[in-house]
């Protein structure tokens, strides 16, 4: 993996080293731009031990006490140390904090090796600088530097600030001293403190006479410039190193405002006052730098007041935004000569301080009345508007640009304010001519939003009121039941200009472009201005004030298995489960019925118990009730690999006990499909046929129950009507089909087919050819399984409630699924290739023309082998007991499903003529001639 410098600093940046000294166990304190507290390194008490520079560009460490080399870095020095990692495992594990790939790459050695040099040579270069500036620092306070410490004061510096800045004096030996203290010369010319003349000797770049000022960032010396107090050449009033020149950064804390200033004495005026200052040192303004300005609170320009500076403004205040605040002239001096060559008509204006020192020396500044001055500051953009108004009318139209790029950088709340002061108070251009140029503005990436945003109350576009309210789309739901198109939904809120609310509303998105909703929701309190073509400026600055709070939520109406985030998992209420376990951000809704209860719970640590007890419910009746419903939970989840297209039509008088085991079958489920011995059934028979399709459509890849066909318990008509509707359902679960539907306009509607597996509670078999042909009669006899325990003591089927209810079965089910989610393309080839061997078993067991019953054998065979192969892979089951179970619920599936083709076989009408005509005839009503 290739990476620079400029790469690791950025991990480096991105780190929060103050949430990193907490995590290393210190308590820190704001001091300022510091943070200081005990250092979490080395340990200790003491409380202003270790500090943080808070420096939003450059954060640094520092210890005072105790710590040996290092004793202060960045946040990659700042692990190292503390959790004693080498390079590459620091770096990996910045760059994991703060959210930037490394492409499962490593650095290599040799890169891990040349990133360390790069970074201790920088190191150097810092250390070299600082030893010195610390030099030129102790020269100012002896009698070699008086001079220089007279001119600093005659500045009006104080010896506090001279101290705490650390300003020095060049007397010409730097490089003795450098020398003398066996720095690295070489790396002394690269910084450009020293160079070789003509002659090859060394000199020091500031020479001797010169005032330092030290250019510090955090705990870092990054620059150094010189003032001179007293010189050889008169023509050099200044002299920096022989370096590019860098920014004068005096920063108390970033929290507040900063003024921006030319020269250094300025920015230490300013910062002496109890402000922030940085001064640009004759630099062009780079990107960098005006963005680091632009990090703070406000920022104002207070450049020189002779004719340089007043040019400067413009080009400065542009680079750093509209909303710069432009501090007017300073003060005129008090002692200036009142005479002028006026005739005595009016008093000449008296000349203006050119800078802040100035002020500082001459008209004794104070804190107090900068502040006063700094209050009648103006924003750039109000100034630049100011001058377009009396421009000339050959230069407007470069007014109006530098306006349109200004008002294009403001947040987008403030735009429609200054559109209508340049359109309508100052009629510099017309409305929509200052919006094309806008526009085009508005289309560079370093801008955003485009003349949309509330005004007074009210939806505007460009200041312009579109109607009587604001109104923000909040939520867009998507809804997507695993089939259709899905269906997104938008939830409105709205408030009218006089503060009065206007309750949510959740409409669709398809009618939001024909803004109906808003009489049909909110009746006549909303007013719209715009004309009816011109509609779609509310629609889409209703959007745009939507933008940037929408909250968007996938919404899944089914269960079963679906792709999410290019994974495979299973839906139910809970969440999704996959390979990962329970993802419960995952949004499910069923509907506030009893389908509600379809919630899986993660996987348990240790499966085992789970298992057991799903596996004692196959004890709870005879096989020929338990294993069918048993092996049908398992199988549901495989409808992906291949669906059982039939019905379990589960019958028995009433209190015989199916529905309770049916329901307690489903809790693999969901533990709330049964409380105690009451049962919640997801649907039931009386149901419409619209309601039950919509059901059977959002069980996906999931058993559910329809309970209670019970027609003799109705009217004659309403037995008919019963009939029909479980013809209707038998054959849709057996064909996977749903009715066609159609719109007004005859476009398709959605479709709903059946998608889960289908279990039905009776009292009574269905009878007609075709209906039982696409069911599994599965018959329970009275006393199967509700017995009662002779001593009181609870029966077994009291304690599989219970398990059921404690969520042992839907965790034995979770250990399934995660387990089909692991090995998906695996298990699928196989299922398949099994399922074909069973088919080939099945049609020698069944009759040839009852091949719906083979299918039934092979798939309910596989599933249950499929079932048990998964728990001996989790430790709950051994081989011998897979095989042992394998092959009794093989036995028992065929003999419930030979049954089935006795009873198919007894519906066929040919049967039954032959069978009627033989009755006749014992009964002597017949006679054959």
């Amino acid at each position: 993996m290739k990476m620079h410098i400029q790469n690791l600093d950025e991990i480096i940046r991105r780190n929060n080293l103050i949430r990193l000294a907490e995590q290393a166990g210190t308590i820190l304190h704001k001091s300022g731009n510091q943070y200081r507290g005990p250092c979490p390194l080395h340990g200790g008490d003491n409380p202003t031990a270790f500090v943080i520079y808070d420096d939003p560009d450059h954060p640094r460490w520092r210890c005072f006490t105790g710590c040996s080399n290092p004793d202060r870095g960045d946040a990659l020095d700042f692990v190292q140390k503390w959790r004693g990692m080498g390079f590459n495992e620091a770096v990996r594990e910045l760059a994991r904090t703060a959210g930037i790939p490394l492409d499962g790459q490593e650095l290599t050695a040799e890169e891990a090796v040349r990133l360390t040099e790069q970074r201790r040579r920088r190191q150097q270069r810092y250390d070299l600088l600082e030893m010195s500036a610390g030099y030129y620092k102790g020269r100012i306070w002896n009698e070699a530097g008086a001079r220089a410490l007279a001119y600093a004061r005659r500045r009006g510096f104080t010896d506090e600030t001279i101290m705490k800045l650390g300003l020095g004096y060049a007397d010409g030996k730097l490089h003795y001293y450098l020398k003398s203290e066996g720095a690295d010369l070489e790396l002394a010319e690269q910084v450009g403190l020293i160079y070789r003349g003509d002659d090859g000797a060394l000199r020091d770049a500031i020479p001797r006479g010169y005032l330092v000022y030290v250019f510090w960032r955090s705990d870092r010396v990054e620059y150094m410039s010189g003032r001179a107090v007293f010189t050889d050449d008169k023509a050099r009033k200044s002299r920096n190193l022989r370096a590019p020149k860098q920014l004068y950064w005096l920063v108390r804390r970033y929290d507040a405002l900063l003024l921006v200033v030319e020269g250094p004495a300025d920015a230490i005026t300013a910062w002496q006052l109890g402000y922030n200052a940085v001064a640009l040192c004759g630099t062009s303004l780079k990107d960098q730098d005006a963005a680091l300005i632009q990090r703070f609170k406000a920022v104002h320009l207070a450049l020189d007041s002779d004719t340089t500076g007043l040019e400067k403004v413009g080009a400065i205040a542009d680079k750093l935004g509209p909303l710069t605040m432009i501090v007017p002239p300073l003060p005129g001096k008090s002692d200036a000569n009142p005479d002028g060559d006026n005739n005595g008509d009016e008093k000449p204006e008296r000349p203006r301080y050119k800078d802040l020192n100035e002020w500082l020396v001459r008209g004794k500044a104070t804190s107090d009345k900068l502040a006063a001055l700094l209050g009648e500051a103006k924003p750039w953009l109000n100034k630049a508007i100011e001058q377009a108004a009396i421009a000339p009318i050959y230069e407007l139209d470069d007014h109006l640009d530098r306006l349109a790029m200004l008002v294009a950088h403001l947040p987008s709340s403030m735009r429609g304010k200054y559109v209508q002061e340049i359109c309508r108070k100052r009629r510099l251009a017309a409305l929509e001519d200052f919006r094309h140029l806008l526009d085009e503005h508005l289309g560079n990436d370093t801008c955003s939003g485009n003349g949309f945003e509330p005004v007074d109350g009210r939806m505007a576009y460009y200041g312009e009121p579109l109607c009587n309210f604001v109104a923000q789309i909040t939520h867009e739901l998507v809804q997507d039941d695993g089939m259709n198109t899905p269906t997104v939904l938008y939830t409105v809120a709205g408030q009218l200009d006089n503060g009065e609310a206007l309750e949510p509303i959740q409409i669709k998105a398809g009618d939001f472009d024909r803004m109906n909703w808003l009489s049909r929701h909110w009746g006549a309190r909303p007013i719209v201005y715009t004309s009816p073509g011109r509609t779609w400026l509310l629609r889409r600055a209703i959007q745009e004030h939507s933008r940037a709070s929408l909250v968007r939520e996938r919404v899944y109406t089914f269960t079963g298995w679906t792709q999410v985030d290019g994974k495979a998992v299973y839906l139910t209420t809970s969440g999704a489960l996959g390979t990962e376990g329970l993802n419960p951000d995952v949004r499910v809704d069923l509907g506030i019925n009893n389908m509600r209860h379809y919630a899986l719970p993660a996987p348990p640590a240790d499966p085992r118990p789970a298992i057991e007890a799903s596996l004692d419910f196959l004890a709870l009746a005879p096989h020929e009730v338990t294993v069918p419903l048993w092996v049908a939970m398992y199988a549901a989840p495989l409808h992906p690999f291949r669906s059982l297209n039939t019905l379990l039509w589960l019958y028995g008088v009433t209190q015989s006990g199916k529905s309770t085991i049916a329901h307690l079958a489903l809790t693999h489920f969901g533990p709330g499909f049964i409380q105690g011995h009451a049962y919640r059934a997801p649907k039931d028979w009386t149901s419409t046929v619209t309601d039950l399709e919509g059901a059977l459509f959002k069980a996906k890849d999931i058993p559910i129950i329809l309970d209670d066909f019970a027609p003799v318990q109705t009217s004659a008509a309403e037995a008919r009507s019963l009939r029909a509707k479980a013809h209707y359902i038998i054959r849709s679960v057996g064909n996977r089909s749903s009715r066609g539907r159609a719109n007004a306009d005859l476009s398709e509607r959605m479709q709903r087919p059946p998608r889960g597996l289908v279990i039905a509670t009776a009292e009574q078999p269905i009878v007609g050819h075709s209906d039982v042909g696409r069911m599994i009669y599965v018959p329970v006899e009275y006393g199967q399984i509700i017995t009662a325990a002779g001593d009181g003591m609870p029966t077994d089927l009291d304690r599989a409630q219970t398990q059921a209810q404690d969520g042992l079965y839907a965790q034995a089910m979770a250990v399934y699924i995660a387990w089909l989610a692991s090995k998906w393309e695996y298990l699928e080839a196989m299922f398949l290739e099994q399922l074909e061997e069973e088919t080939r078993r099945g049609r020698i067991l069944f009759s040839v023309n009852q091949s719906r019953l083979v299918d039934y054998y092979a798939l309910l065979t596989v599933a249950d082998r499929l079932a048990l192969t998964c728990f001996a892979e989790v430790g709950a089951l051994s081989t011998n007991d897979v095989e042992n179970l394998t092959e009794v619920h093989r036995l028992t599936l065929v003999q419930l499903l030979q049954g089935q083709g006795e009873r198919i076989a007894a519906q066929s009408p040919v049967l039954k003529f032959w069978q009627a005509m033989e009755d006749l005839l014992i009964q002597e009503k017949i006679y054959l001639g």
